[in-house]
Parts: C-alpha cells; sequence; structure tokens
C-alpha cells in the first residue's frame, strides 16, 4: 500500500507557511506553519499537530480493531493524542513523549478486557511502532 501526501513551502521559516494536500482529498492546501510562527492563533497547523493526529487516529483504529478481534465491538472511541517536544537545539525541537487519552464505549467489555485490548493497540499501532519516543497511554471505559 502507498498513500500519498505533499507539501510546499513558501517563504522563510518566520513568516512561512505550506500548504499541506492529501492525495486522497482530506487534506486540501491546509495551512501548516514552522514551529517559529507559531503564535497560537488563526487556524494553522504545525508538524507536532499533524503527528498528534495521525497518531489519534492510527491508535483509534488499532484499538477498534483489537476490540472486534477480542469479540467486544466498540460504538464509540475518543482519542487524543498530545505530543511533547523539546529544544533540542538552538534551531531544532525534538519530539519527547506522546500520551494518548482514550475514552471508549464498549459495552460487551469489562475494564481488564479492555485495558488489555488498549495496551495491544498501543504496542501494535503503525505510526506508534514509527517512533523512537516514549508513548504513553491512559485507557477508560465509557458508561
Amino acid at each position: 500500500m502507498e498513500c500519498h501526501a505533499s507539501a510546499v513551502w513558501d517563504n522563510s521559516s518566520i513568516k512561512g507557511e505550506s500548504a499541506v494536500t492529501a492525495h486522497n482529498g482530506a487534506l486540501r492546501g491546509d495551512r501548516c506553519i514552522g514551529r517559529a510562527s507559531k503564535n497560537g492563533s488563526g487556524s494553522a497547523t504545525d508538524s507536532a499537530e499533524l503527528i498528534a493526529a495521525a497518531h489519534a487516529a492510527s491508535f483509534s483504529i488499532a484499538l477498534s480493531e483489537g476490540l472486534d478481534r477480542a469479540g467486544f465491538p466498540a460504538t464509540r472511541i475518543v482519542t487524543t493524542a498530545t505530543v511533547t517536544a523539546e529544544d533540542f537545539s538552538k534551531e531544532d525541537w525534538t519530539i519527547t513523549g506522546i500520551l494518548l487519552d482514550v475514552v471508549a464505549k464498549v459495552p460487551a467489555a469489562k475494564l481488564a478486557d479492555f485495558i488489555d485490548v488498549a495496551v495491544g493497540a498501543k504496542i501494535n499501532c503503525s505510526i506508534g511502532r514509527l517512533f523512537n519516543t516514549k508513548v504513553s497511554l491512559n485507557a477508560r471505559l465509557e458508561n
């Protein structure tokens, strides 16, 4: 399987931004900015946020598939991925950790079964396996 996305960067790291496009149409020229220009306002994202979104989505899919295989189909899974980044040097930063916080509605599952499947999903998530960083997990069942 091959998936494609592209980014076109214009201008300097402080004033510049890119247009991010997924070739399947899910992203259509969405604005992405560098950390030097991130000021907390506007509708632009940055690379850490894109990684968080990809990890949250990938983990949710892995958890859903694992729950289905275990005989506990979920009716809802909400995952938030929080990316922690620290200065690596004056010019760059590195991701030092990711926290996956998941709340799921899984009517047939007991908490212990759910936690077992969630830990397996964390280990087997394709995006999580990509990183050389600590990935933590908080998992809760919703009534």
